[in-house]
């Protein structure tokens, strides 16, 4: 069967042709392996309504209560331990470490809560880590920033508005 992508899934399109599989409700039909073209021709040629139209959305941004917040610590060793909220540990692991050019084992990732940033703090709470981590690194000291939320919001980025017409 397909996997309702609209593709065809597997082995139905290419060179093998058009097929055409009924479902048992109300004459609805579907086809598959055919260009857009096609589908609209044939709907019209069988006295079928077709729709066509544009669709708009707007840009989203996340929101979240808790603005981006991270405490790097230089521990014995060369080390490092930062706190910050985020929902991908082992991301920010990696990004503090690749900064650095420390080992995975000597970064320490501390989360005391997850949950309710809908993966807004998936990457977006990498900059103010490594930054936060760098500057503990150089200064052998202790860091913490608070972005405010401006500062969170330009920062942060989101996902851009989108248009898209169909037929």
């Amino acid at each position: 069967g397909g996997g309702g992508d609209g593709g065809g899934g597997g082995g139905g399109g290419g060179d093998g042709g058009a097929q055409e599989v009924k479902e048992d409700d109300h004459h609805s039909s579907i086809v598959r392996g055919r260009q857009a073209g096609e589908w609209w021709s044939r709907a019209a040629a069988e006295g079928k309504a077709a729709v066509e139209g544009k669709l708009r959305i707007g840009g989203q941004r996340h929101f979240y209560l808790e603005t981006n917040t991270a405490l790097a610590l230089p521990v014995e060793g060369g080390g490092l331990s930062i706190t910050c909220a985020n929902q991908n540990p082992t991301r920010t692991q990696t990004a503090v470490a690749g900064a650095l050019g420390l080992p995975l084992a000597t970064v320490d990732v501390r989360v005391r809560r997850i949950g309710g940033a809908y993966g807004g703090k998936l990457n977006a709470h990498l900059p103010t880590a490594i930054a936060a981590a760098v500057a503990a690194a150089k200064h052998g000291r202790p860091v913490r920033l608070h972005n405010d939320r401006s500062d969170d919001m330009a920062s942060t980025g989101g996902r851009p508005p989108m248009e898209g017409s169909f037929r």
